[in-house]
């Protein structure tokens, strides 16, 4: 899938979607706002390199880019940590280099996703059999539980009800 990256060998960056996840489905997922995902895509683009501050403005905002502060982009660069760090990636990935820019660190790995494998209902319906021909989704199930759980507790407080 195009504009999908594997990040430290353990988060996919989802670029388009702005999406970081350690599930390559993406079921649990940390929401990049449109700047730092431009930030993090041009920081992988350009790996090694440095992004100086002019370059990111211009890149991410366009011919807005030249009214936007060093601050403004400081601003998103450290929203950009945090959102790593709570995807998972607890190393450094992004250096600040003094009244420059930013760049990537040259430990951090970000390797492009050529495919991504679509999601099989194998992976996502729970088994009756050695054939897997139940089709009840783990979430279908779940809901069930609760449907019965609920019902079982509203006639435990029937019966409490009519015995007072």
């Amino acid at each position: 899938m195009k504009d999908v990256y594997l990040l430290n060998n353990h988060v996919y960056f989802n670029a388009a979607a702005g999406l970081l996840s350690t599930s390559l489905c993406f079921s649990s997922k940390v929401s990049l706002s449109r700047p730092a995902t431009n930030c993090l895509k041009l920081l992988i683009t350009r790996q090694g390199d440095l992004c100086a501050y002019p370059y990111l403005s211009r890149k991410i905002w366009g011919d807005r880019g030249k009214w936007i502060t060093n601050n403004t982009l400081h601003q998103h660069i450290y929203q950009l940590r945090n959102s790593l760090k709570k995807a998972g990636i607890q190393e450094e990935a992004i250096i600040t280099v003094p009244r420059k820019g930013f760049q990537l660190c040259p430990h951090f790995s970000a390797l492009p996703i050529d495919e991504i494998p679509p999601v099989t209902d194998n992976e996502t319906t729970t088994s009756t059999g050695p054939d897997n021909q139940s089709g009840i989704t783990l979430s279908l199930r779940f809901f069930y539980t609760l449907l019965i759980s609920n019902a079982v507790l509203m006639l435990i407080l029937i019966a409490i009800l009519i015995h007072n």
